[in-house]
């Protein structure tokens, strides 16, 4: 994509570049400002709705109740891309108890619902909702 933005930049033409959801959680944007302050390339940065934010809207809850958890964790599964750190393992935020909002990992639910069982000495109260396709045409939960 900086490629393109070298290029339009030569031609003096704008660009759009639209991420999806938020600019803040895994994405490239840090990236990609880097190049363009390398290459002295004016931009503004439009922040999109996070996927998290959207599925509290299309599910109809929130991630937050008194005397539940006031705490929302969001997190991921590791991908082959990006490993996770040792130290933020599912099982131990789940410990926390806390909402886990556990992104970009609908092909391994049934695995972080083991994580969470297995690891867990005490029984807590485990509401699982799943969202695909969020604000697209087509979206499922």
């Amino acid at each position: 994509i900086i490629n393109e933005f070298l290029e339009a930049h030569k031609g003096n033409l704008n660009v759009a570049r639209l991420h999806s959801g938020d600019l803040s959680i895994w994405s490239a944007l840090g990236e990609q400002i880097r190049r363009l302050k390398e290459k002295k390339i004016k931009y503004t940065i439009t922040p999109g709705v996070t996927s998290f934010s959207a599925a509290s809207a299309v599910l109809e809850n929130e991630f937050t109740l008194p005397h539940v958890s006031q705490t929302v964790i969001l997190t991921r599964t590791e991908g082959s891309a990006t490993p996770m750190p040792n130290n933020e393992k599912l099982e131990e935020m789940a410990k926390i108890g806390a909402t886990l909002v556990i992104h970009l990992s609908i092909l391994k639910l049934k695995m972080c619902l083991l994580k969470v069982l297995l690891d867990l000495k005490t029984t807590y109260l485990i509401t699982s909702q799943y969202t695909y396709g969020l604000t697209f045409k087509g979206q499922r939960q």
